[in-house]
């Protein structure tokens, strides 16, 4: 598994991890995260490198540091499409809903971070 990603945006505290896929669930491991805001300095100015307005996103590695927990959820069809084809890939966040009959919570939908230049 990757222990790191590069990517657009700003530091989190935590990221979940696409493990498993069912019919209707899916499992994903949540981890405490280290981000790393320096990547783009390190570098320098690279010729075509996006700048962010007010610095607000800027290029961040997030390395894994502590598995936390696993979650399972129950999930939407079209949840369960979008996560078929990006298993394994580390996620920035995902919206728990409640079922609007029962008690039940099931995911609603997942937020991918913006992919590094």
């Amino acid at each position: 598994m990757k222990k790191s990603i590069k990517v657009i945006g700003r530091p989190v505290e935590e990221v979940y991890i696409i493990k498993d896929i069912e019919i209707d669930q899916i499992t994903l491991e949540k981890w405490s995260v280290e981000c790393r805001s320096d990547i783009a300095d390190a570098w320098g100015t690279v010729e075509g490198q996006v700048t962010f307005p007010n610095n607000e996103d800027k290029i961040l590695e997030i390395i894994l540091k502590e598995k936390i927990s696993n979650v399972k959820l129950m999930a939407k069809a079209n949840v369960i499409q979008t996560v078929a084809k990006m298993g394994g890939k580390i996620v920035k966040d995902i919206k728990v809903e409640r079922a609007k009959k029962g008690k039940k919570n099931y995911l609603g939908d997942i937020i991918f971070f913006k992919d590094a230049i």
